[in-house]
């Protein structure tokens, strides 16, 4: 693992405290065989990949995040050093083999979360003591405790319905188990090689399957109950301290394996069966000579035992009273559930914010349950849109507020929205989002109205937009209009732009007699002015530094020219051709020299004069 790279720019993978991430931080894919000691889990992982601690031993602890919901196959398989972790309630899935040989681990609690113990989870887990099931799972998979030798003591809740294959085989310290009413299925040899000492088994198995018990060399006494409808000689092979085995009525079938049964049980040298007279189980011990007492009304009295009323609460079901054979293992009277109380729930929440989860813890005032709920934290604040082409109408983007899970907020329960005033003029404009409920704090995010460069629009001139903050005049908006002051600025759309050019052609055959230029036009256009005739004075602002040919081509009446600008650099062939053969073009005093050089041959008649 230390040679893996990652190259610069990828975020898809991130290497981190000796853990390889992957899509954004959300998967754990690996982690470094020689890390020790304690691991913390990246907050914000979503999903722990198959194989990612496999093998590695010297890690003590796991920090597992509330954000994880997903713990592949074989996790933390062979972590034989791993003595605590913590499965958070947001998991739902745990994978096969998530901590088979985790030896050191000793106990651990299965999140009310998760539905189903898949196959082989705390197999080899030999210093595991003690495990409560909860009452969410309804499913103990195959061999999910195969070999917890350290086993004394597992509860099963009223809601499990089957048991797989081998579950709990060669748990050799486990004396007692209490199988459910709620069992359905039971599994071939699920607990065989145990240490059970007495088992009763509910009518609601139809069968007692192959070596379900078998190996359980402690077991002195077996109660099916009735409803079961048939059992397998080798569910009980090698039991040899099996001394009692109470069988229903209702068992139709005893069998080998599927075929006529060949007498194994009676090896047991101190088994008798209790049956009932004719049944399958009396022609059974008839036919292979094993002791047996029959259980019928003459030849046996119930010999009643009390089981005791157990009280409802909010974490566990309760039961009226009733009584059974303590010889036969009959039900003479039915205990009825009384369903759990309802939890008197405290709750107590921390608001999710900007970059910080909150939760929703809640505890109960009776039992100490407790639960807690993640609000994970807004992330993404996503507009409609973001820019806008200016058209004089009102924008109001609509808002997407998401956490950083991708789950999308919901507006005026989780936030509410203000827009600016206006937001119908160029400019930028910011949303405000405000938290609310569960969540706290306000966000901003912005948007834009702008001009669109090359659009057009009239004022008192008609104009082209050139640039963020420029214009250029490209014609009359009154073509009758005699006098033409070309401004330094405009506005449009609430905004202001600089006049920064005149564009090629725009007053071309006008009929305009004066014309005054604003000082922040810098370029006068290529036959701006072109063919004026009736043009008289100009008067050319402090800004020109450029004069494009044929600017003033064929203004056979311009007589007089004014150039305030000392700035200009450039003046275009034939940019005054044609003007006033007497005509006087007045320049800065400073530049007279300069202008004389730059004037020169530019189509204007030799008597025109160049003067300051």
């Amino acid at each position: 693992m230390a040679d893996v790279k990652i190259e610069t720019g990828n975020a898809n993978y991130m290497f981190e405290n000796g853990i390889l991430y992957g899509n954004e931080k959300k998967e754990v894919l690996f982690c470094e065989k020689g890390i020790v000691g304690e691991v913390q889990i990246a907050e914000g992982a979503m999903e722990v990949k198959d194989f990612a601690f496999s093998g590695c031993t010297g890690i003590t602890g796991i920090k597992i995040p509330e954000s994880v919901t997903t713990i592949g196959n074989s996790v933390f398989s062979g972590c034989s050093g791993l003595t605590s972790i913590k499965i958070p309630e947001s998991v739902t899935t745990i994978g096969n083999s998530v901590f088979s040989g985790c030896s050191g681990l000793t106990n651990i609690k299965i999140p009310e979360s998760v539905t189903t113990i898949e196959d082989w989870v705390f197999s080899g887990c030999s210093g595991l003591t003690n495990i409560k099931i909860p009452e969410s799972v309804t499913t103990i998979g195959n061999s999910v405790f195969f070999d917890c030798s350290g086993l004394t003591d597992i509860e099963l809740s009223e809601h499990v319905t089957t048991i797989g294959d081998r579950a709990f085989y060669n748990c050799s310290s486990l004396t007692e188990l209490k199988i459910p009413k709620s069992i359905t299925s039971i599994g071939m040899a699920a607990f065989g090689g145990s240490g059970i000492k007495q088992v009763a088994l509910p009518g609601t198995v139809a069968r007692v399957t192959y070596h379900q018990f078998g190996s359980c060399t402690a077991l002195e006494t077996a109660v099916l109950e009735e409803g079961i409808e048939s059992v397998d000689e080798t569910a009980f092979s090698e039991c040899m301290s099996l001394k009692q085995i109470t069988i229903p009525q209702s068992v139709s079938k005893i069998h080998f394996d599927g075929m006529e049964a060949r007498g194994l049980w009676k090896q047991f040298p101190n088994l008798t069966i209790l049956c009932h007279e004719n049944s399958a189980a009396h022609q059974y011990a008839v036919k292979y000579e094993i002791p047996f007492r029959l259980l019928s009304s003459s030849a046996h009295t119930h010999t009643p035992v009390t089981d005791p009323a157990v009280a409802a609460t909010c974490a566990k079901e309760g039961r009226t009273k009733g009584s059974h054979c303590s010889v036969c293992g009959q039900v003479l009277e039915a205990q009825r559930t009384i369903p759990k109380t309802a939890h008197s729930y405290q709750p107590a929440t921390v608001k999710a914010s900007l970059g910080k989860d909150g939760s929703v813890a809640q505890k109960c005032s009776v039992c100490g349950a407790s639960t807690s709920t993640a609000i994970y934290a807004p992330k993404d604040i996503l507009l409609s849109q973001t820019s806008y082409p200016y058209d004089g109408k009102v924008k109001s983007p609509t808002v997407t507020v998401k956490d950083r899970r991708g789950t999308v907020l919901k507006e005026r329960m989780d936030y509410k929205v203000s827009y600016p005033a206006g937001r119908k003029n160029i400019g930028s404009y910011a949303v405000t989002v405000t938290f609310k409920g569960n969540y706290e704090g306000t966000a901003k995010t912005v948007f834009q109205i702008a001009a669109k460069k090359g659009t057009t629009f009239t004022n008192t001139y008609k104009y082209k937009i050139t640039g963020d903050n420029t214009v250029s005049v490209t014609g009359l908006k009154n073509k009758k209009a005699s006098k033409v002051t070309v401004p330094g600025k405009v506005t449009y759309g609430g905004k202001s732009f600089q006049v920064t050019s005149i564009a090629d052609k725009a007053f071309q055959r006008k009929n305009i007699t004066e014309v005054k230029i604003g000082n922040n036009v810098k370029t006068i256009g290529a036959s701006a002015f072109e063919g004026c005739a009736k043009l008289k004075k100009a008067t050319l602002g402090k800004g020109v530094a450029k004069i494009e040919k044929k600017a003033f081509r064929g203004c056979k009446r311009l007589k007089n020219v004014t150039i305030e600008s000392g700035k200009l650099k450039t003046v275009g062939k034939d940019a005054f051709r044609g003007i006033h053969k007497n005509a006087k073009i007045k320049v800065p005093k400073k530049k007279l020299s300069a202008y004389k050089k730059l004037l020169k041959n530019k189509g204007q008649g030799k008597k025109v004069k160049i003067v300051k």
